[in-house]
């Protein structure tokens, strides 16, 4: 009978996938989290040690990070003109899915296939334990700061605020999913909190050998909610997300078959560990010290600056001295004016309907042929001008002036779309909204379900 204590020998499949998965993430996830470390360890401006640390993470990135991710950039672009014939005209957007990021991961992947043949051809035929405990280091370092980087902008609600103006004024089947996915996960600041707490309680778990494991499954079950929202709203963090996921399906995987005896077979299981990654005493209590102390700071930073971006979106000083909702009550294109617009069919479907104000460099536009649409927007209150633009037409822009004869009042002119504009604008009265007035309710008699 096998003693389940004792390892099965590693096959040359098995130290060659180890060596492909090893390359493959130290390439995906490079510079980070190196590149996270200073930055974690600078915390907030106020500390001592803060200007010598930036000054470091200056020369680090100039040296070190620049240049790689010039590097990067630059065959990622050459492969996807000359190899896969792929046009990339958008450039690695962090974590977004764009054809660079897809031939980016072509790319990581052949490197790491031919590093991984290297390497089985050139190393001696031994077991993995080594480099796999180093690989599982590896991973754990990187999923633990992404989580509690992502979990603090979760713990306080930062990455999905709650609905502003343009959100709410917004028709309901105008919404893209993952518009609807933020307004949705916004609406309920406690739910959102609670999430990014599970997203940090899995990313701490993961320091600790010990508790890597329960870290481990704790953070497959977080990924995975995060992974099917992204692919099911269509979120374009589809990529991240699922590398994330398969981290910590990996961090665990080794200690799976012991999992299943235990909870499906009742038979006896090793119990679960993950080997040091120094012998010597001191120097791996040194190691833990360090994790702990980058990801705990790490932790506190994103905290802190999550705190900056929430009162950003809260106070009054994050918004538009315009800030409401102003309806057109007469609007004209050359001269002719659309009449019945206000009523519904409108002689132009370009007359403006609405104009909705939120922060200072955007708003939305409704018009009367039922479109919603987005600007940039750039207020001159000295000059009296305002400039828009759109970010899905790059390079076009409006310059219009504008007077307020009135707080309530709002007057438009100016070229818009190769017309003259004269818009004439009233502010409407503040709305109590439904979706953040409703609030929790213990007892239910009927289902309010609007």
């Amino acid at each position: 009978m096998n003693d389940p204590s004792i390892p099965a020998p590693w096959s040359a499949r098995r130290r060659f996938l180890l060596r492909f998965g090893a390359v493959y993430f130290l390439l995906y996830s490079f510079p980070f989290p190196l590149n996270a470390i200073p930055f974690a360890l600078l915390g907030h401006e106020s500390l001592p040690w803060s200007e010598a640390v930036g000054r470091f993470a200056a020369k680090l990135s100039e040296w070190v990070f620049a240049p790689w991710q010039q590097g990067v950039d630059a065959v990622v672009r050459w492969v996807g003109a000359n190899v896969l014939d792929a046009g990339i005209t958008v450039g690695p957007l962090g974590s977004g899915d764009t054809t660079w990021n897809y031939v980016q991961l072509a790319c990581t992947a052949t490197a790491a296939l031919l590093a991984a043949a290297a390497w089985s051809l050139v190393a001696k035929p031994r077991g993995g334990e080594r480099l796999l405990a180093w690989f599982r280091w590896q991973l754990r370092f990187v999923l633990a700061l992404a989580l509690v980087g992502y979990g603090a902008y979760k713990a306080i609600p930062a990455q999905m605020p709650l609905p502003d103006l343009e959100r709410l004024a917004q028709p309901y089947g105008e919404s893209s999913p993952m518009g609807l996915l933020w307004t949705f996960l916004g609406a309920s600041p406690a739910f959102e909190r609670f999430s990014g707490c599970a997203e940090i309680v899995a990313g701490l778990l993961l320091v600790q050998r010990r508790t890597a494991t329960s870290g481990a499954l704790m953070a497959v079950g977080v990924m995975l909610n995060v992974a099917v929202f992204n692919y099911l709203y269509d979120v374009p963090v589809k990529l991240y997300s699922s590398h994330l996921l398969a981290m910590a399906l990996l961090i665990a995987l080794p200690d799976l078959p012991a999992l299943l005896r235990l909870f499906f077979a009742r038979g006896a299981a090793a119990p679960l560990r993950f080997d040091r990654l120094f012998a010597w005493g001191p120097l791996h209590g040194a190691g833990l010290v360090l994790r702990y102390a980058v990801v705990g700071a790490s932790l506190w930073s994103t905290l802190d600056a999550a705190r900056s971006q929430h009162a950003s979106f809260t106070s009054s000083t994050g918004r538009s001295p315009l800030r409401g909702i102003w309806a057109a009550t007469r609007c004209s294109f050359d001269g002719v004016a659309c009449d019945g617009f206000l009523g519904g069919a409108a002689s132009d479907p370009a007359c403006w309907r609405e104009l909705v104000i939120s922060y200072p460099r955007r708003l939305v536009l409704s018009t009367a042929g039922d479109r919603f649409e987005r600007y940039g927007s750039t207020f001159d209150f000295e000059a009296r001008t305002l400039t828009l633009t759109h970010p899905e037409r790059p390079g076009w822009k409006a310059e219009l002036a504008f007077a307020q004869p009135a707080l309530d009042r709002l007057v438009i002119d100016g070229d818009f779309d190769g017309r003259a504009l004269h818009v004439e604008l009233a502010l409407q009265p503040e709305r109590r909204w439904l979706l953040l007035d409703r609030g929790f309710r213990w007892i239910n008699e009927t289902p309010f379900n609007r």
